[in-house]
């Protein structure tokens, strides 16, 4: 990774964020990590995919459903 990728979360309800990976702190607060999404009590993350900031969203699609599988 070089920092200029987005990455995106997608959660098993279809939930989906993207974010700028250059945007992530890499400390939290006391050292415990950093939250990228807040989930619901039953909720769960399903995949992680790294996107190039110019890929269009079908694309991105294209590429959580060949890691689901």
């Amino acid at each position: 990774m070089t920092g200029e990728e987005d990455i995106m979360i997608m959660t098993i309800s279809g939930v989906l964020i993207r974010m700028q990976v250059e945007g992530i702190s890499t400390t939290g607060r006391n050292t415990q990590g950093v939250r990228l999404i807040r989930l619901q009590q039953e909720e769960k993350v399903a995949t992680i995919a790294k996107v190039d900031p110019e890929t269009e969203l079908d694309e991105v699609e294209q590429t959580i459903e060949d890691t689901e599988n």
